[in-house]
């Protein structure tokens, strides 16, 4: 995802409401979050990911489509 500097506090405040990659880089810099995790915020705030971070999103994706795992 490359390197990305922190953005000052006033630019997120201002950020308007569908311009979530602010937000998300903040949270990104501040959190410890494990790869998986980073790569579905990443492709959720529609950055640029490499063919495997493409990969494991369809990968889930086909086996989320062929599980019903929200049933109780």
């Amino acid at each position: 995802m490359g390197n990305r500097s922190r953005p000052a506090q006033s630019k997120v405040d201002s950020a308007p409401e569908n311009d979530r990659e602010p937000v998300l880089a903040q949270l990104l810099a501040g959190l410890d979050v494990l790869p998986m995790q980073r790569i579905v915020l990443a492709r959720d705030a529609r950055l640029r990911l490499s063919k495997a971070a493409l990969a494991f999103i369809e990968t889930a994706k086909a086996w989320f489509a062929s599980h019903d795992v929200f049933t109780a």
